[in-house]
């Protein structure tokens, strides 16, 4: 399913998995993985910025802690995950 949407190069983040809970967790983590990938790539070219103080060393850091892949992939996960639980209540009975 995945690499059918990169063949056709559409959006990973309009894609919605259906299925049973196993396999729309592992296609979200699989469809969160990606997108991550596809970010570190663009990211690849952040300018490395020369720090002449240490409070513009702690901005710094406070900066590349922001962009933290795995705290992002967790964000995605848990809300594409929140996103089909609610799903599930309010449109399947």
């Amino acid at each position: 399913m995945i690499q059918i949407a990169l063949a056709k190069d559409w959006k990973l983040e309009n894609i919605e998995p259906y299925g049973d809970e196993d396999f729309i967790n592992e296609a979200n983590r699989q469809i969160a993985d990606l997108i991550l990938k596809k970010n570190q790539i663009k990211n690849s070219n952040v300018e490395i910025k020369r720090v002449k103080s240490p409070l513009q060393q702690q901005k710094v850091n406070l900066q590349n802690e922001d962009l933290n892949p795995k705290i992002i992939c967790e964000l995605i996960i848990n809300f594409v995950s929140t996103i089909i639980y609610l799903h599930k209540l309010i449109f399947i009975k």
